[in-house]
Order: structure tokens, then sequence, then C-alpha cells
């Protein structure tokens, strides 16, 4: 089960789905308000996580691996803690687990980014702005292909996409991670990071490795757009064949805090 971020749609997933797939049944979905799909959950982990839930078991699907990326891996996250059975192996990259400054809270939560998400909803989708942002989440603007970008346009241009990031990013701000809950729960968990990520620091991975007791592993040379930037890196977590470390030492953990 492959979950994305914001701002995109199943299509990140393009590469990791036709290199790995005669190895595996792939299940993948647009979130609420991105790609083509409409307002099926709120724009809460919590809620997404519940809808998820019943959709896989129509596939026929009682247990699987999932990978979650920036959003999508709260969405993740949260799948594994309230339906642990269901999660054989969870796998997380650059996902903003760990909430917010109180800055940024008191920011999203203002009436102005109602009003700025509304604006820019309304204002013609401007193709070198978007490909201006997201060259920038990749460490190397240079891998952002032609198709990669088309993947973004399109999900942006759906009605609902910045109100629906708005609503996402303030559930973020506040998301309570049950860490001891997933740790009972015996799940495997890896967490990947790009060591060049700008929208979600690598201080952010190191410190939800630890919270999690998980495996960890850097990507040298890759941003924020992890399936797309190393689609083999995710593959390997997938399959539980990745060089990680665990990030569990109390004196690692005392420097970061």
């Amino acid at each position: 089960m492959l979950l994305h971020g914001l701002m995109a749609s199943n299509r990140v997933f393009d590469e990791v789905v036709a290199a790995g797939k005669k190895e595996f049944r792939f299940l993948t979905l647009d979130l609420p308000h991105s790609g083509k799909s409409f307002g099926w959950a709120q724009m809460r982990p919590e809620d997404i996580a519940q809808k998820i839930e019943p959709w896989l078991k129509e596939k026929g699907v009682h247990q699987a691996v999932v990978f979650g990326h920036s959003f999508g891996g709260v969405v993740a996250i949260e799948l594994a803690t309230q339906f642990p059975k269901l999660v054989k192996r969870l796998v997380v990259a650059s996902a903003p687990a760990l909430g917010l400054s109180a800055q940024t809270k008191k920011l999203l939560h203002s009436t102005r980014a109602e009003q700025g998400a509304a604006l820019i909803g309304q204002l013609p989708m401007w193709k070198p702005f978007v490909r201006s942002y997201v060259g920038w989440l990749f460490a190397n603007p240079r891998k952002l292909t032609d198709k990669h970008l088309e993947g973004y346009v399109d999900s942006l241009k759906n009605p609902g996409s910045w109100p629906g990031m708005l609503e996402a990013t303030r559930s973020v701000s506040s998301y309570q991670l049950q860490a001891a809950k997933l740790i009972a729960s015996k799940i495997p968990i890896e967490v990947l990071w790009g060591e060049r990520d700008r929208l979600v620091p690598l201080i952010e991975g190191e410190r939800l490795s630890i919270a999690l007791e998980s495996g960890f592993t850097v990507l040298h040379d890759v941003g924020h757009c992890v399936p797309e930037e190393s689609p083999a890196a995710v593959l390997d977590a997938i399959r539980g064949t990745v060089a990680s470390r665990k990030a569990r030492e109390r004196g690692r953990a005392e420097d970061l805090t």
C-alpha cells in the first residue's frame, strides 16, 4: 500500500510500481482532494486511515506492507496505530509526524491562511511556479522530469487541492504520535529520509526514528521527494533489505533534544 503526500497524487509512485510490479501487488490511491479524488474523507490522518481500512478489505487485503511519504507517512503511521493487524511492515519517508512549531500553528489557524488558500485555488495554474517549487524539493532539480511535473500540475488542478492542503497541514500541526502503542504492536518499522530534505529536515527523521525505536536510513543526495528521487531505496525498504541502523541509543536521543 503506497500513500503519497500533499500537492501530489499516486503518480509519484510510477517508478516504484514499474520497477517492482513483478515482485509485488501494489495498491495506490489519490488522497482526498488530490489527483483525481474529491472529499472522500476529512484531511486528517485519523479519518483517512479509517476509510482506507475497509477499502483494503474490499480489495481482499487483510495484511500489507504500508509505505507512506510526507503527509502520507503520517497517514500510514495512523493506519498502523489504529489497525496493527492490517500492517505487516511500516515504512515512512519524510513524514512530519512530530507536529509543527507553535509559530507555524498560529499562522495555519489564522483567517489569512484560509483566505490565501481560497485565493490561490481560484488562480490559473502557473506551471513555472510549480516547477520551481518542486525543483526546490528535489536535492538535484535536474532529476525533476516533465512527467514528474505533470503529475503535480494535474493534482493541483483539483478544485479542492489548496483548501485540502491547508486542512491537512493544520491536522499535522496538532498530530499526536502514539509511539508507545505503535512500538507495542511489534510492527517492523523503517524510517527513510533524504539527507538534503529542505522541507522536513533530516533531524526530524532522526527524532522520529528514535521515538518509534525503528530502523533509520539516510539517503545520500536525496531531497524531500523520496519516491521519485530514489525509487530503488523505497523498494528495498518494502522488501526489508535496506542497510539501516537502529536509532535507539539514549545518548543519541539526548544529543537531539
